[in-house]
């Protein structure tokens, strides 16, 4: 979305030169041409009148933090923030429920990260709807106080953001108070923070452990292909801290090293045009559910390579065909199962095929590129920055609409349907399918169930095999009767 028709900010310095030096102005935020910061009432706002230094500094020191993608603390934070619930309400729910020191730790976490995130956190004196802002690959997530987040352009939503604070700090050049200066000196210096200190705010990892990795042979800068002086659009592009931002939360860091050792592995960025072309060409929707645009997007790639529902997908062959990069590791874990990357590397998709994954067998192995595909196709130019772990820390909604995709690439549900009506039960259908299309067991039931032709007694069968383990998770619990 356009961050210029969501996004505004109105602020003018006070005419009186003793009072606009103290950072006195009149200002109005605007989300969606509706008042969000203002006076007066939603029929006739009016601006804010009070010092907006305090917003001026505040700015200044979350900057880094709001220009860079950086990892929720927890995994039902971010749902929360992202479906835009109360997430203060759930974290007291969450909170009754856990031990007083884990509950204690949990809410020093999350008060840390909103107080960086909430744009209302600098407020003094004055209380102000929150309105927490999260860079997302290319796009920022805005969650405002009561209403529904809003995605738009990271560049123009910064763009925005940057011109405000500089009307703040136009109006405070050549004041002599402390405080005043103090916020101006602030604002001027916001970007001057230590590379370490940047890739720590990027991957989540204590800067004490950003500063210990690969120093034995590199210097901070080479081991995360960075230089000092990085933006932000560098920082965004950059597969290794994207990769460690996934899997800060789940693995150490010499299981991290050896993730990034593997990306280091990989090519540099190369030009794929005929992967460029092709999401040029794929129109993604935004319906109601991610599983309907996972649906809606699979069909469309079957259209575009004139791919009847009949046929086979082989995302081996299609990969190849496109020039991405395709490598089978025994990576020595198992909590993730693979990783694609773009950025700075790539792109390729790198799959782990320890013994016991369904990676290691060719129905998950199929299932699993189909679901990168999705992220290549889509989320490398907007959600996702630089790369995507399966297993990691992805947003929830993303990995449905690629797990409801790669359910659809390889299995259109109208093939599904049409092989259950035409077997005798449900378990030669189920075969049939496997044998046929290639695909896993459970992703066949899932495609039965979700087709909305299941009998109500399959249906339960179905949904007792997915709750046990699945690939893919049921879109919805529709049932027809099957005579």
């Amino acid at each position: 979305m356009n961050a210029n028709s969501v996004l505004q900010f109105d602020y003018t310095p006070v005419s009186e030169m003793e009072n606009a030096n103290l950072g006195w102005g009149d200002g109005l935020l605007w989300l969606e041409g509706k008042p969000f910061w203002f006076c007066g009432t939603k029929q006739e706002p009016t601006p804010i009148n009070w010092t907006w230094i305090d917003i001026l500094e505040h700015l200044a020191i979350c900057w880094p933090y709001l220009q860079t993608e950086s990892p929720f603390p927890y995994d039902w934070l971010a749902e929360a923030m992202q479906e835009g619930v109360n997430f203060w309400q759930i974290a007291d729910d969450r909170w009754e429920g856990i031990s007083p020191s884990q509950a204690d730790e949990e809410e020093r976490k999350t008060l840390a990260f909103a107080q960086k995130h909430n744009l209302a956190a600098g407020w003094q004196g004055l209380a102000a709807p929150a309105l927490y802002w999260f860079r997302q690959g290319n796009e920022v997530l805005l969650c405002p106080e009561g209403r529904p987040p809003i995605r738009v352009s990271c560049v123009e939503s910064l763009r925005i953001l940057e011109q405000f604070g500089e009307k703040i700090a136009n109006g405070l050049v050549g004041t002599k108070h402390p405080r005043a200066l103090q916020a101006f000196k602030a604002w001027h210096e916001r970007n001057d923070i230590s590379l370490e200190m940047r890739i720590s705010i990027a991957t989540g990892l204590s800067l004490d452990t950003v500063q210990a990795m690969g120093k034995e042979n590199r210097s901070s800068s080479e081991y995360w292909g960075i230089n000092s002086a990085a933006n932000a659009d560098n920082f965004n592009a950059n597969a290794f801290l994207a990769a460690a931002r996934m899997t800060s939360s789940f693995l150490n860091p010499d299981e991290i090293a050896s993730v990034l050792e593997r990306i280091r592995q990989l090519p540099a960025l190369v030009d794929l045009p005929k992967l460029d072309k092709l999401c040029d060409q794929l129109e993604l929707e935004t319906p109601d559910t991610p599983h309907e645009a996972g649906y809606k997007l699979a069909a469309q790639l079957r259209i575009n390579m004139n791919l009847s529902e009949e046929n086979v997908f082989d995302p081996e062959i299609f990969l190849s065909e496109l020039g991405v990069i395709l490598k089978r590791e025994d990576i020595g874990f198992d909590e993730l199962e693979a990783i694609a990357v773009w950025g700075n590397k790539g792109p390729a998709i790198l799959v782990n095929v320890r013994p016991d994954m369904r990676t290691n067998h060719e129905h998950g192995f199929r299932f699993v590129l189909a679901h990168e595909i999705a992220h290549l196709l889509v989320d490398r130019q907007q959600s996702l920055s630089a790369a995507e772990v399966l297993g990691g820390k992805t947003s929830k909604k993303v990995e449905q609409r690629a797990d409801a995709f790669a359910a659809e690439l390889l299995l259109p549900r109208q093939i599904a349907a049409k092989v259950y009506r035409d077997e005798r039960n449900l378990n030669d259908a189920v075969s049939r399918l496997r044998d046929t299309y290639k695909v896993g067991r459970k992703v066949a039931k899932a495609q039965i169930k979700n087709s909305g032709n299941a009998s109500l007694e399959d249906e339960q069968e179905i949904d007792i095999a997915l709750k046990i383990n699945t690939y893919y998770p049921s879109a919805h619990n529709s049932s027809s009767n099957k005579t």
